[in-house]
């Protein structure tokens, strides 16, 4: 029975997920969902306590699948360059993986509830630390020109968290093709040949 709950909690989250991205959380009722799922509205309280609930696990598992892999590279001995090709071919595959809920993740903060805010602003928060770092070692290394590195990496992060409106599976370009066009794009603008009108 454990097995079976936990895969009917799993469709509905996907379903959740789907029904968020489209209509927004705070349009889509939990009427809305149950009759998406094919069950009543009080059978979906055997599975979360609220809608808060169910939003709170649509959004975690994207950063429990990011976070680990962004530590590793930061970790890592690679060169900035090669940090920030890995760091958003990541980011595409977690798109790939679920675009629903990825999207979700990144429009819906405003509905997140005040039990889980704290530990969602810090996570998100650390999806940035991360790119800045990447971009400070770069130029602390003379590989990466001199920018402003918030800007700069709220640029590339909009590039990647653009792609949840408009990415497919059955695309021209695959997630990985994406993100190595992303993070050409993204280094032919950081390279030290270019002059920086931020200096």
């Amino acid at each position: 029975m454990p097995e079976a709950k936990n895969k009917r909690k799993q469709e509905i989250l996907t379903i959740a997920a789907r029904l968020f991205r489209q209509k927004g959380y705070n349009a889509t009722s939990m009427n809305d969902l149950a009759k998406e799922c094919g069950l009543f509205k009080g059978s979906l309280y055997h599975y979360f306590k609220n809608k808060e609930e169910i939003l709170q696990e649509v959004i975690q598992p994207y950063f429990e699948y990011l976070l680990p892999h962004l530590e590793a590279i930061d970790s890592s001995k690679m060169m900035p360059t090669e940090k920030l090709r890995m760091s958003l071919e990541i980011q595409m595959r977690a798109i790939e993986a679920n675009r629903d809920a990825v999207s979700v993740a990144l429009r819906e903060d405003r509905a997140v509830a005040n039990a889980y805010r704290e530990t969602y602003i810090a996570q998100r928060n650390r999806l940035e630390d991360h790119l800045v770092a990447i971009l400070e070692e770069g130029i602390e290394k003379g590989m990466f020109r001199k920018v402003d590195i918030r800007l700069m990496s709220k640029a590339i992060l909009g590039m990647c968290n653009w792609a949840t409106v408009w990415y497919s599976t059955s695309g021209r370009l695959s997630s990985k093709a994406i993100a190595e066009h992303f993070t050409d794009l993204a280094i032919s603008g950081l390279e030290t040949k270019h002059l920086s009108r931020l200096d």
